[in-house]
């Protein structure tokens, strides 16, 4: 017993520290259960899932922006009603004579520069009973990032308001598609230009358009003119 001891007494106390540091990592190894190499690899690839939420996303956008572009057609759709002007007799100190070839170079330019997108060319104008009258040209527009070309028609109405010419847009389609209530966003400014456009009269005198008619071949206003002095 005492050969004993002092075998135990001799061994240095490093060998005992290594001793007990192995059986605490033997115990750890035990208690964790190790993973597999395949399954850490596994779990750092992307998941098939993963590969196609962007595709589902992208046409998730494209669904939403279809059905916003519709119901926002759809809130412009409405067409407004045709205002029966009645023909007066009254004879105007002034009377002007508009052809339907003027007429048409005028609205082209004022179209232009009225603000509705896109580039608007070949304009033709038909004029009609009622102060009605039917444009159309070639709309070039932006649809998702892409140049494209529409048909744009638009049917106005012309009318007196304030002694001044005034136009309101009765209907508005792009290939069949109405779009009047869009397009009427953009009847102040186009009414605005026209009304800048009537001037050139001898001063002296103020000047007040009193009627307005139309025909398949021109377009008549009639003014009242007072004196100033």
């Amino acid at each position: 017993m005492e050969i004993a001891e002092e075998e135990n007494m001799n061994v240095p106390p490093e060998a005992n520290t290594s001793f007990n540091d192995d059986k605490r990592t033997h115990l750890l190894r035990e208690a964790v259960p190790t993973v597999p190499l395949h399954h850490t690899i596994q779990n750092r690839n992307p998941s098939n899932r993963s590969r196609w939420v962007l595709p589902v996303v992208f046409l998730a956008g494209v669904i939403a922006g279809i059905v916003i572009l519709v119901l926002f057609l759809l809130a412009f759709s409405f067409d407004r009603s045709v205002t029966q002007t009645p023909i007066t007799s009254s004879s105007g100190s002034i009377t002007i004579e508009i052809s339907r070839a003027y007429m048409t170079s005028f609205i082209s330019k004022q179209l232009k520069s009225s603000g509705l997108p896109g580039s608007i060319s070949n304009v033709q104008v038909v004029m009609a009973q009622n102060n009605l009258m039917t444009v159309s040209g070639d709309d070039q527009v932006a649809i998702l990032g892409l140049g494209v070309t529409k048909r744009i028609t638009l049917i106005l109405q012309l009318s007196v308001v304030s002694c001044q010419l005034h136009v309101t847009v009765i209907h508005a389609d792009l290939d069949g598609i109405s779009v009047t209530g869009f397009v009427a966003l953009f009847e102040n400014e186009l009414n605005r230009q026209i009304q800048s456009q009537q001037s050139g009269f001898p001063s002296g005198f103020t000047y007040c358009l009193s009627s307005t008619q139309t025909t398949t071949d021109n377009m008549l206003l009639k003014y009242s003119a007072t004196s100033n002095s």
